[in-house]
């Protein structure tokens, strides 16, 4: 990926602003493989700039805006960066409820929702964190069913919510 990721960046690049979705995209794909190399500022570079073109070319409240926010905070938590990770959740999350709060459920939302309470758990604030999970496996659960790898992931940020503040489910 580190061969094929700069020419196809490069020829998107240079078709911006017609690509920007697609750019965005491989942006984030390019920064999952390096995260998954453990190579902490190669992982974190692409996001970064996804998140740069996407606000400026999709706009502050678009779903990829979003979802690169997303990405951004839980590589940075990945990578112990627990500060940066929380501060762009909370921006992520303002911004996501401002756009999709009335839709509740929603998939973006919910997911953005669990992240957000992953960060809170490992910025050591369980408790602001355990409403919040205790939301996301109720609205994982309106949208899955009861049963799903989504659903068992949200229950599981709950328990660490949970067993942050010494308490069990």
């Amino acid at each position: 990926s580190r061969q094929l990721a700069p020419p196809l960046l490069d020829d998107l690049r240079a078709q911006q602003p017609q690509q920007a979705q697609w750019l965005v995209f491989a942006l984030g794909e390019t920064s999952f493989a390096l995260a998954k190399l453990h190579d902490q500022e190669a992982a974190l570079a692409p996001l970064r700039e996804a998140v740069a073109i996407a606000e400026a070319q999709l706009g502050p409240l678009h779903e990829q805006t979003l979802s690169s926010l997303g990405l951004l905070s839980n590589t940075c938590k990945r990578f112990c960066l627990y500060d940066e990770a929380l501060r762009t959740i909370e921006l992520s999350m303002a911004r996501t409820r401002q756009a999709l709060g009335a839709a509740r459920p929603h998939t973006r939302l919910t997911h953005q929702e669990r992240w957000y309470a992953d960060a809170l758990v490992s910025a050591e604030q369980p408790a602001d964190a355990e409403p919040i999970a205790r939301q996301v496996v109720a609205d994982q659960r309106a949208l899955d069913g009861e049963f799903s790898r989504r659903v068992v992931n949200a229950m599981a940020c709950h328990a660490q919510a949970l067993s942050g503040m010494g308490r069990t489910v």
